[in-house]
C-alpha cells in the first residue's frame, strides 16, 4: 500500500514492498523534450522469487537504483541471475524513459543480462507526449483541419487557424472548457489527447459596388469571393468616362461588409479631330478645328497636346454644327469653351476645375436641355445661355459657388444675377441683389438667333449701381420696367470696359446701352414709360437712343453726368414729355425741362466761353404735336446734335443770339418745318456733330452707338423747308456739307462773309443762287447756278422749272462737282428736266452729279476726260416711284472714251449708247468693263468670225461679233500635266512661232472677216491674271500691322483682273490688297466659286468658305496707267 505525508516541508511517496518502507523525496526531473515536470516517485521493487534464504555462502552482487531526487536502493541479485527493472509510479504527464548505466544517460542498461558485477543504473524520465487533434466540426468536400505535432505535458503550442468555411465565420476552437483563437497559445494542463473542435456561425456579409449609374449591393456568403457587378450595370453615365477598376478593397474571401467605389479614365475624343495652336505662354494650347474632319456626335475636349496642357478653345469649333449632340469640358479648359450655334447640341457637361462661362458661350444652341456645372463655377459670362430655349434642367454640384433656383442663376448668397431664363414673361429683381449681368434680359434677333426674349414686366427692388450694358437689349415685348430701388448708373454704348469695342462693327450684343429695345429705325417696342428714382447720378452714352417707343421719361434732379449723346440719332420721335423730378436748390441740378416738360437742357454745358458757358439743348419731346413753334431760349449756346431731328410737327424754328455753330443733324428730317430764323452771331453751318471745327463730317462715326451718316448737316432732308434769313448772317463763315440738302429753297442768298461752301451743302436744291459780289471765294450767274469765284467748278445747278439744261453754263466751267444736280429726293415738286447737254469745255463730273430723276436724254461733251462714280444715277420713275425701262439714251462726243469710276452709269432705264463710229473700239472696250457694252450702238462695227483652235484638246465654240469680250476656256486634252499659255495669233505646234499673245476683249484688225487664234500648252505654269485660267494664285496672309506675311505682288490693269484662291480651312475670307492708290480706281469685285464640273457659282457677298473650296476673284480697274500698277495682295480668313 502507498499513502501520502509531509516531513520538514517536503513532500514524499510512500511505496511498501513486503514488511519494507520507503520513503522517496519528491524531485522535478527535466530532459530534453520536458519542460519543468514535478516527480514524484515512489520506487516499487517487485523481486521475483528471491531464494527462500540467502546464504552466506553464496555468490551476489550489488544492483544500486539511482533516481534523482531519491535515496538509493540496492538490491543483490545472485550472480548470473538478471537485474530485475523496476517499475516506478510516476507524476501526471511523467514516463520512466530506461535505465542506463552512465549518468550522462547515454548507454542504456539491458535486463536480458546476466549480472557479473555490481552495477549502478540511473533512471532517465521522460515528460509524457501528448497528440494534438483540430476537429472542423464539419464535413465539407475538401476541409482539411490543421494538423499539429504533439505537446508534451505542461507543454505549450500556437493555436492555428481553421481553414475557410464558405458562409461560417469561425469563431474559434474549444477544448471544452476554454475558446481559443487562432494565434492563441495552449498550455497542455492534462495528461491526454488535447482536442479542439471548431465552432462556427454562419453569416451572409453585404458587398456594395458604387459606380456613376448609382449603387448595386449584392448578399454574399462569409468567406465567399464577391464579382462586380456586370459591366452594362457599372457604365458611366457620361460618354466619356471607362471603368477601369474598383477601389476599397480586396474581393476575395469576404469577412466583413465592404463597400467598392468604380474607378474610371476620361478617355477624350481622339486628338486626330483637331487642331492645336500653341499659345503665348509656350506652355499650353489652344484647341482649334481641324477643318478635315468632322467631328463626331459626342465630343469629350482633349486635356493635353504634346506633352502640355490644352487651356483654351477656338470660339468657332462648333459654328453651325449639325452634328454634336454631347459635350464635356475637363477641368484643364479654366476660363470656359465656345459651343454657340451648335445646332444640335443636347447635353453639355463641366467639370469641376472650371471657374467661368465666356460671354456667349453656349447662344443659340436650341436644342440644349440638360447642362450640368461644377462646383467651382464662380462666373457665367452674359447671353451663356441665351438662345437655348429647351434648357429646363441645369444641375449644379454640391457646395457650389452658384445656384439655380426660379429659372434663374444666383451666387450662393443670392447677391449676384447671372442669368434668366428668357421664356419668363415676368420676372423680379429682389432687394438682396446688389449686382446683375450684362445682357441679363436681352434678346438677340441676329446671327443665328432661334427665340426672342418674352418678358413683358421686369420689376426691380434691387439697389444696383449699375443697370449693365444690354439689360433690355431688343425686348420688343418689354411693356413696363418698375424701379423700386435706386439705380445709380444707366450704362451706356460700349462702356462695360470688359469687351473691345471694334472700330468698324462696333459694340458686341452684349455690351450695347441697357436700354436697347428698338431697332435702328421704327419704333418698335411696346416700352412706353420709364420714371428713375432719385439717385440717379449717371446716363451713359446712348442711353436712351435705342427706344423709340418712349412716350415719357421721368428723370431726377441727382443726375449728376449726362453723356452728350444720351438720346443718339434722335429716333425717339415719340416722346410727348421729359420731366425732371426733385429739388433743384438740394439735389446736383445739372439737368432741367421747360415748363412744358418739352425740351431737356443741360447746365453749364454750352460753348460760351469763360466760366458761363451757357446750356445746352439736348433733346425735345418730338411727338408732342401742340407744339408747332418753338423758340431756343436765351442761355442756350449749344444745340446738341439730333436734338430736334425727326420732329414731325414743329413748321418754325428760332435760334438765339449767341449760337455761333449748329452741328450735323440738329434739325434734320424735321418734315413740317417751313422757316427757320438763325442769330447773326452764327459762323458755321456744319456737317460734324460734334462742335469741333476739325470734324466736317466727312466720315463715319458713332453717336449714341449707331453710325452717323456722313454729310449730313443741321438742316439736310427738310424737304419743307422754304425760308432762311441768310441775308442777316453776315457773320456765316461755313457752310458745310449738306447743310440744307433736299430742302425746298426757292431762293438762296450767300452772304460775303461766307468763305466756304461744301459740294454737298445744297445737294437737291433746285433753287436761284445768289451770290453778294464781295463774297472773296463764290460766285453765281445769272441763270442760278452756283460756281467758285473763277467759275471753272460748277457746284450747283438750279434747275427748278427746266425742261432743258443746255447752254446754262459759264464756258469757263472745266469741272462739275460732286451732286450739281440731284433732284432724286422725295419732295413736293417733281423734276421737269428731260434733256441735259453737257458742254465741250467740261473735263472733270465728280461722283454723283448727276443723281437725278427722269431725263430722257444726256449729251456728253468730246471735252470730258473723267466720269466719276455713280457721276450718272439717272433713274426715271413714274407717278409710283416705279422704274421705266428703256427710257435713257446717253451720247458721248468725245473720239476716246473717258475713264469710267465705279457705277458711273445706272443701267437700270438706259435703252441706247450712241458713240462715234471710229470711236467704237475704244468705247466698246471701256463699257465692257462697265457691264454695258451691249447697249452700245454697233451698226456702225466690222463683225468677225472668231474662230478658236486648242492645239492639245477639243476647240470651244467660234464667236461672232464685232470682239471677243472673255477668253474662250481650252481643256487639255493630253494624258500628261500641262498648263495653259494663252491664245496666240499662230499656231507654233510645228516651228514653236506662236505670234503674239492675244488680250481680251480682243478686235481682229485684219483683213477679211475671220480670225483664228491658237492655245498654246506649256509645262510651267502661265500666270497673268487676265482670264480664269490663267488667274494669279493668291495665299493666305497676315496684317500684323507694321507688315504683311505671306502675300504676293501682282500687277494691276485696266480691265477684270483674275485671282484664284484655294482654302485650306473654315472660314470667312477677304481679299486684300496693301496699294491704297488703287482703292478708289476699282470698278467692280467679283467673287465666284468653283464647281466641281469647273463650272462658276457667283456668291454674291457671301464670302463663307469651305476647307477645299476654290474660288476665282474679279476685280475691274479703270484710270490705271497704261502700263500698270503693281499691288502686294493676300486673302484673309477673318474668322481666325
Amino acid at each position: 500500500m502507498s499513502g501520502r505525508l509531509t516531513q520538514g516541508g517536503g513532500a514524499f511517496d510512500i511505496i511498501k514492498i513486503g514488511s519494507c518502507v520507503f520513503a522517496l523525496k519528491n524531485k522535478y526531473y527535466g530532459g530534453k523534450n520536458m519542460k519543468t515536470v514535478k516527480k514524484t516517485a515512489m520506487l516499487l521493487v517487485t523481486l521475483l522469487l528471491l531464494a527462500v534464504c540467502l546464504t552466506a555462502c553464496q555468490t551476489t552482487y550489488a544492483v544500486t537504483y539511482k533516481v534523482t531526487g531519491m535515496e538509493d536502493l540496492t538490491v543483490k541479485t545472485a550472480k548470473g541471475e538478471r537485474a530485475v527493472a523496476p517499475q516506478i509510479a510516476t507524476a501526471e504527464g511523467v514516463t520512466l524513459d530506461g535505465w542506463y548505466i552512465d549518468q550522462a544517460y547515454t548507454d542504456e542498461y539491458d535486463f536480458e543480462q546476466a549480472v557479473t558485477k555490481d552495477v549502478t543504473l540511473y533512471a532517465r524520465f521522460k515528460s509524457t507526449s501528448y497528440a494534438v487533434v483540430y476537429d472542423l466540426a464539419h464535413e465539407a468536400e475538401g476541409a482539411q483541419a490543421p494538423v499539429q505535432e504533439s505537446v508534451n505535458y505542461d507543454g505549450t503550442f500556437t493555436v492555428k487557424d481553421a481553414p475557410d468555411r464558405v458562409g461560417y465565420e469561425f469563431k474559434g476552437w474549444t477544448d471544452g472548457e476554454k475558446v481559443y483563437l487562432a494565434g492563441d497559445t495552449y498550455t497542455v494542463t492534462r495528461a491526454e489527447t488535447v482536442r479542439l473542435v471548431a465552432t462556427w456561425e454562419y453569416r451572409t456579409l453585404t458587398a456594395k459596388f458604387v459606380s456613376n449609374m448609382g449603387e448595386v449591393e449584392k448578399e454574399v456568403p462569409y468567406g465567399a469571393d464577391v464579382q462586380p457587378p456586370a459591366a452594362e450595370d457599372t457604365l458611366h453615365r457620361l460618354f466619356c468616362f471607362e471603368l477601369v477598376g474598383w477601389e476599397g478593397g480586396s474581393m476575395e474571401k469576404l469577412s466583413s461588409d465592404m463597400t467598392y467605389t468604380a474607378v474610371y479614365d476620361y478617355v477624350p475624343t481622339d486628338v486626330s479631330y483637331f487642331d492645336f495652336a500653341l499659345n503665348e505662354d509656350g506652355e499650353s494650347y489652344t484647341l482649334k478645328k481641324n477643318v478635315q474632319q468632322t467631328l463626331p456626335a459626342q465630343v469629350a475636349l482633349p486635356t493635353a497636346f504634346n506633352g502640355k496642357p490644352v487651356t483654351k478653345m477656338d470660339t468657332g469649333m462648333f459654328f453651325y454644327d449639325f452634328i454634336l449632340n454631347e459635350l464635356y469640358v475637363p477641368h484643364s479648359y479654366e476660363e470656359g469653351v465656345y459651343a454657340g450655334l451648335a445646332q444640335q447640341l443636347k447635353y453639355l457637361y463641366v467639370e469641376e476645375g472650371v471657374k467661368s462661362l465666356p460671354e456667349n458661350a453656349f447662344k443659340n444652341c436650341p436644342e440644349l436641355t440638360f447642362v450640368e456645372l461644377p462646383a467651382s463655377l464662380e462666373k457665367i459670362g452674359p447671353m451663356c445661355f441665351y438662345g437655348c430655349p429647351k434648357l429646363v434642367d441645369i444641375e449644379f454640384a454640391q457646395n457650389s459657388k452658384l445656384v439655380y433656383r426660379d429659372d434663374a442663376i444666383y451666387s450662393a448668397d443670392g447677391t449676384k444675377l447671372f442669368w434668366v431664363r428668357e421664356t419668363l414673361t415676368e420676372f423680379v429683381i429682389e432687394k438682396e441683389v446688389t449686382w446683375i449681368n450684362r445682357a441679363l434680359f436681352a434678346s438677340d434677333e441676329g446671327f443665328g438667333s432661334t427665340t426672342v426674349s418674352a418678358f413683358k414686366n421686369i420689376t426691380i427692388n434691387a439697389d444696383l449701381k449699375l443697370l449693365p450694358a444690354s439689360t433690355f437689349y431688343e425686348c420688343f415685348e418689354l411693356e413696363t420696367v418698375t424701379f423700386n430701388g435706386v439705380i445709380e448708373e444707366i450704362a451706356g454704348y460700349g462702356e462695360s470696359g470688359e469687351v473691345e469695342v471694334d472700330p468698324d462693327f462696333g459694340a458686341t450684343t452684349g455690351d450695347m446701352q441697357a436700354f436697347h429695345i428698338s431697332s435702328a429705325v421704327g419704333a418698335d417696342g411696346k416700352l412706353k414709360s420709364l420714371t428713375f428714382k432719385s439717385g440717379l447720378k449717371r446716363i451713359g452714352t446712348g442711353a436712351f437712343a435705342m427706344i423709340n417707343c418712349l412716350q415719357t421719361l421721368s428723370l431726377p434732379n441727382t443726375v449728376e453726368e449726362i453723356a452728350i449723346d444720351a438720346f443718339g440719332l434722335g429716333y425717339a420721335t415719340n416722346l410727348v414729355s421729359i420731366t425732371v423730378t426733385g429739388d433743384a436748390s438740394t439735389d446736383a441740378g445739372v439737368i432741367y425741362t421747360d415748363q412744358n416738360n418739352f425740351a431737356l437742357y443741360v447746365r453749364n454745358a454750352g460753348l460760351g466761353e469763360g466760366n458761363d458757358k451757357g446750356d445746352l439743348l439736348m433733346y425735345v419731346a418730338k411727338g408732342n404735336s401742340k407744339v408747332t413753334e418753338f423758340t431756343v431760349p436765351d442761355g442756350v449756346t449749344y444745340i446738341g446734335a439730333y436734338s430736334f431731328s425727326g420732329s414731325a410737327y414743329i413748321e418754325s424754328v428760332t435760334v438765339p443770339e449767341g449760337i455761333t455753330i449748329l452741328t450735323g443733324s440738329a434739325f434734320s428730317g424735321m418734315a413740317a418745318l417751313k422757316k427757320v430764323t438763325l442769330p447773326v452771331s452764327l459762323k458755321y453751318i456744319k456737317a460734324g456733330i460734334l462742335p469741333d471745327l476739325d470734324d466736317n463730317g466727312d466720315d463715319y462715326r458713332r453717336w449714341g452707338g449707331l453710325g452717323t451718316i456722313p454729310q449730313v448737316g443741321p438742316f439736310a432732308n427738310c424737304n419743307s423747308l422754304e425760308e432762311v434769313n441768310f441775308e442777316e448772317l453776315v457773320n456765316l463763315e461755313l457752310i458745310g456739307d449738306g447743310a440744307f440738302r433736299m430742302s425746298a429753297l426757292s431762293e438762296i442768298f450767300i452772304p460775303a462773309s461766307v468763305k466756304e461752301i461744301r459740294s454737298r451743302a445744297f445737294r437737291g436744291v433746285g433753287g436761284f443762287f445768289t451770290v453778294d459780289e464781295n463774297n472773296a471765294a463764290y460766285s453765281s450767274d445769272e441763270n442760278g447756278n452756283l460756281y467758285n469765284k473763277d467759275k471753272t467748278l460748277l457746284i450747283n445747278i438750279s434747275f427748278d422749272g427746266k425742261e432743258v439744261i443746255e447752254n446754262v453754263f459759264a464756258p469757263t466751267v472745266d469741272t462739275i462737282a460732286d451732286c450739281a444736280l440731284d433732284n432724286s429726293a422725295a419732295r413736293k415738286y417733281s423734276s421737269t428736266i428731260k434733256k441735259l447737254v453737257i458742254p465741250d469745255n467740261v473735263k472733270y463730273i465728280y461722283s454723283e452729279a448727276f443723281y437725278t430723276n427722269n431725263i430722257e436724254y444726256v449729251v456728253v461733251g468730246r471735252g470730258v476726260e473723267i466720269v466719276g462714280a455713280a457721276a450718272f444715277y439717272i433713274t426715271n420713275i413714274d407717278e409710283n416711284w416705279a422704274t421705266i425701262k428703256n427710257s435713257l439714251t446717253l451720247e458721248f462726243l468725245g473720239e476716246t472714251a473717258p475713264v469710267f469710276y465705279a457705277d458711273a452709269i445706272n443701267p437700270q432705264c438706259l435703252i441706247e449708247i450712241k458713240t462715234p463710229s471710229d470711236s467704237f473700239e475704244s468705247y466698246y472696250t471701256t463699257f465692257v468693263y462697265l457691264g454695258l457694252e451691249t447697249y452700245l450702238d454697233d451698226s456702225g462695227a466690222k463683225i468677225v468670225t472668231y474662230n478658236f483652235v486648242n492645239t492639245q484638246g477639243e476647240n470651244p465654240d467660234s464667236v461672232t461679233a464685232p470682239a471677243v469680250v472673255e477668253m474662250p476656256t481650252a481643256v487639255y486634252g493630253g494624258s500628261e500635266t500641262a498648263y495653259f499659255q494663252g491664245w496666240f495669233t499662230k499656231n507654233g505646234s510645228v516651228d514653236g512661232d506662236w505670234g503674239e499673245r492675244v488680250k481680251f476683249p480682243y478686235f481682229y484688225h485684219g483683213e477679211g472677216s475671220e480670225s483664228t487664234v491658237y492655245a498654246a500648252w506649256g509645262n510651267e505654269k502661265y500666270e497673268d491674271g487676265t482670264s480664269a485660267q490663267l488667274a494669279y494664285t493668291v495665299h493666305v496672309g497676315v496684317d500684323d500691322g507694321d507688315d504683311v506675311i505671306g502675300g504676293s505682288d501682282f500687277k494691276m490693269f485696266n480691265g477684270r483682273v483674275y485671282f484664284t484662291f484655294t482654302a485650306e480651312e473654315y472660314g470667312n475670307y477677304e481679299l486684300f490688297g496693301t496699294n491704297e492708290v488703287l482703292f478708289d480706281k476699282i470698278l467692280k469685285f467679283e467673287q465666284y466659286k468653283v464647281l466641281e464640273d469647273g463650272s462658276l457659282q457667283d456668291m454674291g457677298t457671301n464670302f463663307v468658305l469651305q476647307a477645299g473650296d476654290t474660288v476665282i476673284c474679279v476685280i475691274t480697274y479703270s484710270g490705271l496707267p497704261e502700263e500698270g500698277v503693281m499691288d502686294y495682295m493676300f486673302m484673309q480668313n477673318t474668322w481666325a
